[in-house]
């Protein structure tokens, strides 16, 4: 990088090392609802290595910078992600991250029918519903 001056600033005494792995398509993670896995919401990348063949990609899943089992369920405000080691045929390797997502709270949703209220959405505490199917009664607990 020229900064002026004939100042010029390189990376490791003047030559960058090639990239050996690279993505040609990056991994990503897709937005996140209560209750979603990682897993589920997770799309692996495609590579490439200059100097072999990629023999694997293994995905590690993680929930709050914890490593968790790719099946675990998220909660509201977990923030996930998925990190990537890329292996080659030649025994390169390169981690590839994907960006952070933080899972949504769940929509609220009232299923009324003809006036009738077929469905509600579970009420937050202290409250709760005392009322029969289709005559919802919210009482402080």
């Amino acid at each position: 990088m020229q900064l002026g001056f004939g100042v010029s600033l390189t990376r490791g005494g003047g030559k960058a090392k090639p990239l050996i792995i690279t993505a040609l398509v990056a991994p990503s993670l897709g937005p996140l609802a209560v209750g979603d896995t990682t897993q589920s919401a997770y799309t692996a990348g495609v590579f490439a290595s200059a100097a072999g063949v990629i023999v694997s990609a293994t995905p590690t899943y993680l929930l709050d910078g914890v490593p968790v089992a790719g099946s675990t369920a998220v909660a509201a405000g977990q923030v996930a992600q998925v990190v990537v080691l890329v292996t080659d045929s030649v025994g390169t390797t390169r981690v590839f991250a994907t960006a952070a997502r933080t899972a949504a709270p769940p929509l609220i949703a009232w299923v009324i029918e003809d006036g009738v209220v077929l469905s509600m959405p579970v009420p937050p505490p202290p409250f709760v519903n005392t009322g029969a199917a289709g005559n919802p009664v919210l009482e402080y607990a």
